[in-house]
Order: C-alpha cells, then sequence, then structure tokens
C-alpha cells in the first residue's frame, strides 16, 4: 500500500479524535516541566563545566534522546563532536530517500536522481554528504547511479498520487522548551500532512531507509509528543515509512503519549546528570560500529563487535546538517 492508500485508510477510521488528549498534553508538558527543573537544579549545583559563562542549559534534539536509550558514552562522545569517520554509502542512502520525498511532494518525481540530490545538497550546504556524494560517484559513475535510481524510483511510486488538499509539509521543527527555555526538547519532522488548516487529521511520517529497528516505534512517539507541545494537540496519527512497504500507521492515543513523555522525562534526566559530571554508562551493541568512542570502549572491545545494521539506524541526519 502506498501513502496515498494508507492516509484513505486512516479516514476511514478516523472519528474526530479524542478531546481529552489535549488535557493530557497539557498535563504530560507540566509533568516535564517538573523534571526540566530537577535537571536545571543538578545543572546549577554542578556549576558551569566547559564553554561560555552563563547559566548552562541542556538541549536534547531527537537524535541525542535515541543514542541516550542505546548506549550513554555514545551519546556523549558524539554531543563532543569526535570525528565518526567518513559518511557512509548507507547513511547518504538515507539522505536520498528524505530527499527524494521531499522533492516528490513539492516538485513531482526526480527525474535525475544523481544531479538532482547533488543540487539539493549544494543548496544545504551539505559538504560532508557531497563528499561522499562524489567519492560514490568518482569510483564508478553507472554504480551510482544504480544505487541511487531505485530509491528515486521506490520513493515515486510511494510517495505519488497524495492529495493537496492534505497539504504536505516536510522537515518542519518542533521544538517543546522547559525550565524557561533552559531545556530544548526538538525534532525535525520529515513529513507532515493534514492538520487544522485543512479539515483533515494531522498525520506524521518518519522516512526510514533502513529495516526496522526496536527504538522506531519510540521515535515516531516522541514526534507525536512534541507536534502535541507545539500546537497543543496531538496528531491522529503517526507512521513510519520503510522503503517497498506499507507505512506502519500508529493511531496516537494516550499509551502513545505518556510513554513519549516518560522517555524524555528519563533522557532529561540523564543528560543532566551527564553533563553534570556522572561518568556515562556503556552498553554495547550494532550501534558500536558507528560509534565515534569505540576505539577506546572498553565495552565495544569486548563485544562481538557489530556494525550498522540489524535494523538501527546510524546518527539521524537531518536537514541543515548532521546530528
Amino acid at each position: 500500500m502506498d501513502v496515498a492508500g494508507a492516509l484513505h485508510d486512516l479516514l476511514l477510521r478516523h472519528d474526530g479524535g479524542d478531546p481529552g488528549l489535549d488535557l493530557l498534553v497539557a498535563e504530560l508538558v507540566e509533568e516535564l516541566e517538573a523534571v526540566a527543573a530537577r535537571a536545571v537544579a543538578l545543572l546549577d549545583e554542578a556549576g558551569p563545566r566547559d564553554g561560555p559563562a552563563g547559566a548552562p542549559s541542556l538541549r536534547l534534539p531527537k537524535a541525542r534522546l535515541a543514542a541516550l536509550g542505546r548506549c550513554e558514552r555514545s551519546a556523549v562522545a558524539l554531543a563532543d563532536g569526535e570525528d565518526g569517520g567518513a559518511v557512509s554509502t548507507a547513511v547518504l542512502l538515507g539522505v536520498a530517500h528524505d530527499r527524494f520525498v521531499i522533492h516528490q511532494l513539492h516538485a513531482g518525481r526526480v527525474r535525475e536522481p544523481l544531479e538532482d540530490l547533488r543540487e539539493m545538497l549544494l543548496a544545504e550546504g551539505e559538504w560532508e554528504l557531497l563528499d561522499a556524494l562524489d567519492q560514490l560517484e568518482s569510483s564508478d559513475e553507472d554504480a551510482a547511479r544504480a544505487r541511487l535510481d531505485p530509491v528515486a524510483a521506490t520513493v515515486a511510486d510511494a510517495w505519488s498520487g497524495i492529495d493537496e488538499e492534505w497539504l504536505p509539509r516536510t522537515q518542519s521543527r518542533a521544538t517543546l522548551l522547559l525550565a524557561g527555555g533552559r531545556v530544548v526538547c526538538s525534532g525535525l519532522v520529515d513529513v507532515e500532512l493534514g492538520g487544522p488548516a485543512t479539515g483533515l487529521p494531522t498525520v506524521v511520517v518518519e522516512v526510514k531507509s533502513a529495516r526496522p529497528g526496536a527504538d522506531h516505534v519510540a521515535e515516531v512517539g516522541h514526534y507525536a509528543l512534541l507536534v502535541a507541545a507545539r500546537d497543543g494537540r496531538p496528531p491522529a496519527a503517526v507512521a513510519r515509512w520503510y522503503p517497498g512497504t506499507a507505512p506502519a500507521v500508529v493511531e496516537v492515543g494516550a499509551g502513545v503519549l505518556e510513554s513519549a513523555a516518560r522517555r524524555l522525562g528519563d533522557g532529561i534526566t540523564a543528560w543532566a546528570e551527564l553533563v553534570s559530571g556522572r561518568p556515562p554508562q556503556e552498553r554495547p551493541g550494532p550501534w558500536c560500529g558507528w560509534c565515534p568512542a569505540a576505539g577506546v570502549c572498553e565495552s565495544a572491545r569486548r563485544a562481538d563487535g557489530g556494525s550498522n545494521g540489524d535494523g538501527v539506524d546510524g546518527p539521524t541526519v537531518e536537514a541543515g546538517g548532521r546530528a
């Protein structure tokens, strides 16, 4: 089933939503405010560390929250800006899926995948991704086209036919500011459809290029919470789209929002503790294959290694820069 078909099925099931969820969103934000207040109190007690003087703050983008759920040491290493190496072909192809979906929704089908992707990355100033694309093309241009052409075709098959009444928006930001703005929880929503201005239910879609992973459901739940806090009402549904499969649609209810709020609260607390000096915990897994600290991490060395596979996405690449 394509995305348009999934939207049609959702409309057939949609009953207008539960008005009680709006109140729940307000209650969950209030609970997160309390968590954030404790987090900034911990920061203030620890005092300024590195960086400019002033009240320390916590930034929790979606990618950092996901990294904390995998391994705290990896999350710290990624935040410290350690070099994670060159952009892999798998990451580049994931970016191609994202950008081709954007092109499909706003300008129609991508006709020249290699050239169009280069133009998009140039416009965004994504120099590391452009280097990876140049390396892929210079090694074998025909092979590069053979990797990108099916991506464009798959996107066109799945994302065409969406009625313009759904008013597609891509790479829209959802940010939750807590503790007077000292705790910043943010994410970029791949695709938003519908919403109050359209008379249609709001649907959030996360574009994935890897196989389904254990944390993907939690990620779309996080987007449901951020969008709900931003808009004052939750989206009707969140979905994951994987190439070649029907969209995995989850209708947003109390359970989705409450689970997302617990996860975010735990992340705020953990990141405050780590920034304040607590040593990070290590948890080896498939992510060790692309963790910048893997070369000096005892847990990674003791583990069997592992690469970015088994359904685990690498570091999220969002518009405007790498996470």
